[in-house]
């Protein structure tokens, strides 16, 4: 062989006087890819004979291949929410598939390859991880890469619920933490500066928690009165920092009219008595 072709593969099939069309294989060829990613198969000087050793029309399509890593368990040559939900449908978690379940993840029993990404012969919660290490990589020139940090936080959010926390999604939260960057667990409670401030029209709130807590957020003038109240509701602890996280406020009061221009204050309260108030800035 040469590199990147195989050369001289023949084979013949005389004991049945022939091969069936549609049911058997007359030549497989099985080589191994040097990397991963996408190739282009093409077959060259093929030729067919018959019994009579009679030569035969032979139409030759080229193909394109695919090389994908274990975690690409559905094999589309991207890492995303699709092949951690291939994975979980193997596990004994059913909470954990449930989480992760939406419109863009159903799968038939075909699209799924290898759920034991390790291949240590046992599908469980460090196949989940592996597959997390790996999130929004592309393995094909037709396939571009998703922003990691939003595929993390995608499935982060959606397993970031009160009401199913065993301890195997504690697991993977803490993983898939480690991987955005977010401190697993704050070492105090604080409110930040928003941003942009001053601003006009709109600004993120950003924040953190210590522990696991009921978030509320309100906001006054400089009277006093309250402006604008949001109940985030139970949240747990981490970083709320960035804009996907960060508390949004658009300007406007409860009713939805803009406020005027002047200083305002924040103020974030915690189940837990944690209080703190900072000072914001609107220029109209």
């Amino acid at each position: 062989t040469e590199e990147g072709f195989i050369t001289n593969a023949a084979s013949t099939i005389t004991d049945r006087g022939g091969i069936n069309i549609d049911d058997d294989v007359l030549l497989t060829i099985k080589f191994k890819a040097k990397e991963l990613g996408s190739s282009m198969i093409t077959l060259q000087e093929v030729k067919l004979s018959d019994s009579k050793s009679k030569f035969l029309t032979t139409v030759v399509n080229s193909a394109f291949i695919n090389i994908s890593p274990p975690w690409d368990v559905v094999l589309d040559a991207v890492i995303d929410i699709r092949d951690m939900v291939a994975v979980s449908q193997n596990l004994n978690n059913n909470q954990i598939l449930e989480l992760l379940t939406g419109p863009e993840t159903e799968l038939s029993a075909n699209d799924i390859n290898n759920p034991d990404v390790d291949r240590n012969g046992a599908i469980n919660l460090e196949d989940l991880m592996l597959v997390s290490d790996h999130l929004g990589e592309a393995y094909s020139d037709v396939m571009q890469e998703q922003n990691s940090l939003i595929q993390l936080r995608m499935v982060y959010d959606r397993l970031n619920t009160k009401l199913h926390n065993s301890s195997d999604i504690q697991r993977l939260k803490t993983h898939l933490r480690k991987l955005m960057g977010m401190k697993v667990n704050p070492s105090a409670y604080r409110l930040m500066a928003n941003y942009p401030n001053p601003f006009n029209p709109d600004t993120w709130i950003p924040y953190q928690l210590a522990q696991d807590t009921e978030v509320i957020i309100s906001i006054h003038d400089i009277s006093g009165r309250l402006v604008r109240r949001f109940d985030i509701g139970y949240s747990y602890a981490g970083e709320y920092i960035t804009k996907e996280r960060a508390l949004y406020w658009d300007g406007c009061n409860q009713a939805g009219e803009e406020v005027s221009s002047g200083v305002y204050f924040y103020t974030i309260k915690t189940s837990d008595k944690y209080k703190e108030t900072q000072k914001m800035v609107i220029t109209r």
